[in-house]
């Protein structure tokens, strides 16, 4: 099945301009971003205290036992736990327009793995695997990016 690492892009919440970039690319975060660097600066800490923590991130695509319906993995690791994070996957069959997308949310952890939910097979069909998140840490914001898993099963 096909298989692909995704880096991951790191934004630092005591940085403007890092900020500026995490909500031109997610606005739905405002409110959130503004409460954590509020408390940021109620602690008087300066821009990159600390390092971004290293974070891998791998989507793929698999077929179900036993009946062979496509679906797709999402794993994260990182080296240090993150205070909240949620992680996504999604399937879609390009040839047929069917998707399945599954998420989950998880506290304090420094791993993860979801699954987007099957779709049914079709022989030859193009199938595309996607992978999303977000881990929020005490200072650093992590996105993963990177290309989906796609094939032909």
């Amino acid at each position: 099945m096909a298989t692909h690492q995704l880096g991951f892009e790191a934004f630092n919440l005591r940085d403007p301009a890092d900020v500026r970039r995490l909500l031109e690319r997610r606005p739905d975060l405002e409110a959130r971003v503004e409460e954590l660097r509020s408390r940021l600066r109620a602690q008087g800490v300066e821009p990159a205290q600390t390092l971004p923590p290293s974070c891998t991130s791998a989507v793929s695509l698999h077929r179900s036992w036993p009946l062979g319906n496509p679906y797709t993995r999402h794993r994260v690791s990182c080296s240090r736990a993150w205070i909240e994070g949620e992680i996504a996957a999604e399937i879609l069959n390009h040839d047929t327009g069917e998707q399945r997308r599954n998420h989950r949310v998880l506290w304090y952890a420094s791993s993860g793995v979801v699954d987007s939910g099957t779709i049914p097979y079709r022989a030859g069909n193009y199938y595309c695997g996607y992978a999303d998140g977000i881990l929020w840490f005490d200072q650093w914001v992590m996105y993963p990016a990177g290309s989906p898993a796609c094939g032909t099963l």
